[in-house]
């Protein structure tokens, strides 16, 4: 249980930061004349700060949700199928990732789903194969 919160705190953290990051890369400059109500060249500059930081800030904590749901579920899945299968190997990962892809993506239907297990158990070999076991 200790892993689990810990893995959904460094989940969300991650992702906020990233989403601190990509939401400041990706901000998307022609949305801003819509919320301030003036085309963007003349909406003051503070105007513009205002709205880019508020999307931003947005999309940063979406971000840290969704990765802290992702990682919720692929410790959670992790520690109870290592204590099911009693061991600690690779295939805990393949499992555990191939569970979390094919929960994040059950709101797209079964092709979704079934994209993701394989996607996410694909990362989580490489991943494990990159870091070395834990």
């Amino acid at each position: 249980v200790p892993r689990t919160i810990g893995g959904v705190a460094i989940g969300y953290i991650g992702g906020i930061g990233m989403g601190l990051v990509m939401g400041m890369i990706s901000a998307d400059p022609g949305l801003q004349h819509v919320a301030v109500g003036r085309e963007a060249p003349q909406a003051p500059m503070w105007d513009q700060m205002r709205v880019s930081w508020r999307q931003t800030g947005k999309r940063s904590v979406a971000m840290g949700k969704n990765l802290a749901v992702l990682s919720g579920v692929f410790s959670g899945s992790e520690c109870v199928i290592e204590k099911w299968r009693g061991k600690h190997d690779v295939m805990n990962q393949v499992l555990s990732g191939c569970f979390a892809g094919a929960a994040i993506s059950a709101k797209s239907g079964p092709l979704m789903m079934c994209g993701g297990c394989a996607g996410f158990a694909a990362f989580s070999v490489a991943a494990e194969a990159i870091m070395g076991p834990h």
